[in-house]
């Protein structure tokens, strides 16, 4: 079943843009050079993934875990894109 849309104003679209900019500004800036953010189940990996690239650079790859929220997911990807832009730290997760 296809969900519909509800319509909004260009208004409150805008106001929830610059909330999620505020909370997330890595991950806002990241979105705004062509970067790549990638949330779910990636095969083979056994687990949901939330990913976090520009082009070959990868700043970090995470492992979800069940009981985390996706407001925790953004919360901690964008903590490790800073951290990988501040000082080149990747934070990898999955290849441990």
């Amino acid at each position: 079943m296809a969900r519909r849309r509800r319509p909004s104003s260009s208004r409150q679209s805008g106001r929830v843009e610059q909330e999620a900019s505020d909370r997330w500004p890595n991950l806002q800036e990241l979105i705004e050079s062509d970067g790549t953010l990638n949330i779910g189940q990636v095969e083979p990996l056994p687990s949901c993934t939330a990913i976090a690239a520009q082009g070959r650079q990868v700043y970090a790859m995470l492992a979800v875990e069940d009981d985390e929220t996706l407001t925790d997911i953004l919360n901690r990807l964008d903590a490790a894109i800073e951290k990988a832009l501040d000082d080149g730290t990747i934070t990898d997760e999955i290849n441990r």
